[in-house]
């Protein structure tokens, strides 16, 4: 086992050098290593190079490989009883929602929910209640997200976790829009804009205003809901994060209220500048869910 610490030693140097394929490589070779073993104890070991494997994986954009790679960790954790299960099955889930496998990812959240261990931190429960809501509202299950989204706020309000209840409030007020109730999706709007306000968390604001103009929208307040669009896009534009795509659905919502109130020239010059832009930032699948707000 010397030579195999020796060489995750070396893994975690190259990973640090942002070397992944040459981390990649060592790891491969040290879980031939261990499987070839003939140690009672290789379970453990073989977990933590999946691991190495997965991060490594990942950071070349192969997250379906990563994925899977970071499953098989997880379950190997869980036959241990060790605590890095639902830390390792949460990344699993993540690299499963970046390959846009939205079930896949719902599943690991959930066995992080169904399968707790005795030194599972509240945290990582947390996360995955929060992020089983994220992959539930990409398969637009929007009333089953707000189950969700609403269990995880209460146990990150247990951990006195301020910014990530704000969170939830924001996707719970996206879910609310995204079923046609703008009143609740006001109120949570609002919620999620005091605390990233209170926490000066400028991204936090722009989200919590973003989830403000859709609930203003759904409730037919067309004036509202282009000054806050306005207000959004100004924020992004002086933000030093890059919201290039975000913008992009900002302004197709904001195109939507002004051709609500009878401007239709102004509304299909604005989407027609957009669609330019998104054929070039956007994947096929991103491009799709952005073309599905233009009228027919």
């Amino acid at each position: 086992m010397q030579k195999i610490d020796l060489m995750v030693e070396l893994s975690h140097l190259e990973y640090n050098r942002s070397k992944y394929s040459e981390c990649l490589a060592i790891c491969e070779a040290a879980k031939d290593l261990i499987i070839e073993s003939d140690s009672s104890s290789r379970k453990l070991p073989l977990a933590h190079i999946l691991m190495g494997m997965s991060w490594s994986l990942s950071r070349m954009d192969r997250n379906m490989e990563a994925a899977l790679a970071a499953k098989e960790a997880a379950d190997l954790y869980l036959e241990l009883g060790d605590s890095q299960y639902a830390k390792s099955m949460n990344t699993a889930g993540d690299f499963f929602f970046f390959d846009r496998q939205w079930e896949f990812a719902y599943d690991c959240y959930q066995a992080v929910i169904l399968n707790p261990l005795p030194e599972t931190e509240d945290f990582d429960v947390a996360v995955a209640f929060s992020n089983s809501g994220l992959a539930l509202s990409k398969m637009r299950k929007y009333a089953e997200a707000i189950t969700a989204f609403t269990e995880a706020r209460k146990q990150y309000k247990a951990l006195r976790d301020v910014e990530n209840v704000g969170f939830c409030d924001s996707e719970i007020s996206r879910s609310y829009s995204q079923l046609g109730d703008g009143v609740t999706a006001e109120a949570f709007a609002s919620a999620s804009l005091d605390v990233a306000v209170t926490i000066n968390k400028s991204r936090r604001v722009i989200w919590a205003l973003y989830r403000l103009g859709r609930a203003q929208q759904v409730q037919n307040r067309h004036e509202e809901a282009i000054e806050t669009f306005t207000d959004v896009l100004q924020k992004m534009k002086c933000s030093p994060a890059h919201w290039d795509e975000s913008a992009i659905f900002v302004e197709a919502f904001k195109a939507r209220s002004i051709r609500a109130l009878g401007d239709e020239g102004s509304a299909r010059e604005i989407e027609r500048r957009l669609r330019n832009v998104a054929e070039i930032a956007f994947e096929p699948a991103e491009l799709n869910e952005w073309l599905e707000l233009l009228p027919g």
